[in-house]
């Protein structure tokens, strides 16, 4: 963590002016502050949290990083406009929810009845064994019961964790959970309860955790289209880890729409500078990695890997090579892949991802039936 007079301070400044820069003219009713040209920030800088908020955003289980969840929260409580609700999908035990939630909820400007909509398949998640390795921690604290535990069954439905977890606590006003994801592939839309949104419904804040594969991250896309308004934040938790490859190609392909503000670890935050549409979306990202095919799959990674080695953002454009091998993998064009994974461990900088490349090495990414597997 840094404090006030770390010398890295400016650069938590720029990202404040991003985010906080005024709208010049008038602004039309329902939009957000317009989008600014100013450079990528490449990290996100804080000063330390009080002790009593890092204790509450660290107690709960999360595949997030500590870092994340504390970016989380410094964004709601200080970026965030408090004029609409925020949507997040994928929230598992609600690390990230209690981080934005509190946030939410200390943010000054917060408009009396704005929620965080969270969205999750809280059922068939995990298996009850893996389930209750993510629990152990709290059940050893005392914040869960081992009733509670024992009350999931056979099945490990969780909704009913989530809310033992978060509607005790202060900021249970703000938190408005949902029993419902995002199909993984298109003939899943018509054999499920999909996650909606209410008709009218406008969001500026957008977190996304539970985009787990290509047509997931474009069937979440086409239901937040009409709802996310000019200036709208994108946060992708998922954007810098190396399997997930769709996230840094959605944005690719709508790169004259999204900004990109800063990151923290694998959290990456983009701006959305013009609204999207349904049809943009049919246009532009067809429903697989197989049908946008291996030349245009690359051209998007390709000038994702550029724009980061522009902005000399090492972790991106380290990610974003690893994103490259995962999507040739994806669509069977593996020698291809492992070219890209051996010019990646000549990179610059590799060292602190070298775990990240032998997992890779073995399995780069995986499809919505199984794990792709590689090999050296």
């Amino acid at each position: 963590m840094t404090t006030a007079a770390d010398p890295n301070a400016p650069l938590m400044r720029r990202a404040m002016r991003l985010l906080r820069r005024p709208f010049r003219g008038r602004r039309p009713e329902g939009t957000a502050p317009a989008p600014t040209s100013e450079p990528f920030v490449e990290p996100f800088v804080f000063t330390r949290l009080a002790p009593n908020v890092a204790c509450r955003l660290d107690e709960i289980p999360s595949e997030t990083t500590r870092g994340e969840r504390h970016y989380l929260y410094r964004h709601f409580s200080s970026f965030w406009s408090g004029a609409y609700d925020v949507v997040e999908i994928g929230p598992f035990l609600g690390g990230t929810s209690r981080a934005i939630a509190l946030g939410m909820l200390h943010n000054p400007r917060r408009r009396s009845g704005t929620v965080l909509r969270t969205f999750d398949r809280f059922r068939d998640y995990f298996d009850v064994p893996r389930l209750a390795s993510f629990l152990a921690p709290m059940i050893a604290s005392g914040a869960l019961s081992a009733e509670d535990f024992e009350s999931l069954g056979d099945r490990a439905p969780f909704l009913d964790i989530f809310r033992r977890i978060h509607d005790s606590q202060d900021y249970a006003e703000c938190l408005v959970p949902s029993d419902d994801g995002v199909p993984d592939l298109p003939e899943q839309e018509s054999s499920g309860h999909w996650m909606t949104l209410p008709a009218g419904f406008v969001t500026d804040s957008v977190f996304i955790d539970g985009c787990k594969s290509w047509y997931g991250t474009k069937a979440f896309m086409r239901r937040i289209a009409s709802a996310a308004i000019p200036g709208s934040m994108f946060l992708f938790q998922d954007y810098g880890w190396y399997t997930c490859f769709w996230l840094g190609a959605f944005v690719q392909a709508f790169r004259d729409r999204f900004e990109p503000i800063g990151n923290v670890d694998n959290t990456y935050v983009f701006r959305l500078e013009r609204p999207l549409t349904i049809a943009e979306i049919e246009a532009r990202f067809p429903d697989s990695p197989e049908q946008c095919g291996a030349t245009r799959l690359s051209e998007l990674l390709e000038a994702r890997i550029a724009e980061a080695t522009e902005r000399q953002d090492d972790f991106g454009r380290i990610r974003h090579t690893l994103h490259l091998a995962a999507a040739l993998a994806y669509v069977d064009r593996k020698d291809e892949a492992r070219e890209v994974l051996r010019s990646a461990e000549r990179l610059q900088g590799i060292d602190p991802h070298r775990g990240v490349i032998e997992a890779a090495w073995r399995a780069p990414t995986y499809t919505p039936t199984g794990t792709v597997t590689l090999g050296r």
